[in-house]
């Protein structure tokens, strides 16, 4: 992903009910067109982030997976 994110949130640790409050307010505080990066462990990240932003306007704009000595997934969503 060649361009920063406006916005970038680490769920590296384990996801709770709160990472997923914070991510929430993150992107309903997000203006239009700007880009939220979410970095994290688990191959289904993309996923849970569908059921918890279900209801916003977004579009998937990069969905990568790193690899390093552990895998890293990487998404970024542009909110429309």
């Amino acid at each position: 992903m060649k361009e920063n994110a406006n916005h970038t949130l680490d769920f590296k640790g384990s996801i709770t009910p709160m990472t997923f409050l914070k991510l929430t307010n993150v992107f309903r505080a997000m203006q239009s067109g700007e880009t939220l990066e979410v970095t994290g462990l688990d191959e289904d990240i993309k996923n849970d982030l569908f059921k918890v932003l279900r209801e916003l306007s977004y579009q998937v704009v990069a969905d990568e997976k790193i690899k390093d000595v552990m895998p890293l997934y990487r998404v970024r969503l542009k909110k429309e």
